[in-house]
């Protein structure tokens, strides 16, 4: 589906007041086998980008108790939610950057959760963004990341449709076909994990640097 091209920073803003019922409703099974595939232990470096109302992060710092976790926003006003929502409950470090210019050495993470990201970047943006993912990486290291698929069947089509048409919960959201942009990037091992839920096509994939 063609639709009008918001920054991350746009689509975020327009989601975030919505998107912690959203995903709890359309991706829960997504986010819950992201982190059974990751099999993360306890002190291990991650990252994790999602809208600051993303209510998966709790669970992800708790795991990850005694480990290196840092959050990635793309504006002031999204970190600053993000750091009075979670309070002084959990150890982790926010920061602000752009999706083509990570501010992190290469070689720092053994983990990047991504939820609802690639789908709410411009089609220009994915490659680069993917690119900066694979580099943050350390050698082993993976991803997963969960976006909205094409929709496969009429019910599909129509409730994607309807999501689409809600910009209060999908300003900047594109249903996307990820593959080719991770294997662009230099990924490997590359598992597509369909998650659908609710009449959506949510996918969950997975790749290793």
């Amino acid at each position: 589906m063609s639709r009008k091209q918001y920054t991350i920073h746009e689509s975020y803003e327009g989601i975030t007041p919505m998107f912690g019922w959203f995903g709890r409703l359309f991706e829960s099974k997504a986010r819950s086998k992201s982190l059974e595939l990751a099999a993360m232990q306890d002190g291990s470096a991650i990252l994790i980008v999602a809208p600051p109302t993303e209510f998966f992060i709790e669970r992800l710092l708790t795991i990850n108790a005694n480990g290196d976790n840092h959050l990635l926003y793309f504006s002031d006003g999204m970190k600053q939610r993000a750091v009075e929502r979670l309070g002084e409950h959990f150890s982790y470090t926010a920061s602000v950057g752009r999706p083509e210019a990570l501010s992190y050495a290469g070689d720092t993470f053994h983990v990047v959760f991504g939820y609802c990201y690639f789908d709410c970047l411009t089609s220009v943006d994915r490659d680069p963004a993917a690119t900066e993912i694979w580099r943050v990486l350390r050698r082993g290291g993976k991803l997963f990341t969960t976006y909205l698929a094409h929709p496969r069947g009429l019910v599909q089509r129509v409730f994607v449709a309807t999501t689409l048409s809600l910009q209060i919960v999908s300003k900047g959201v594109h249903d996307i076909e990820l593959q080719p942009v991770l294997e662009r990037a230099g990924f490997g091992h590359i598992e597509i994990v369909p998650c659908p839920q609710k009449g959506l096509p949510v996918e969950l994939a997975g790749a290793e640097k």
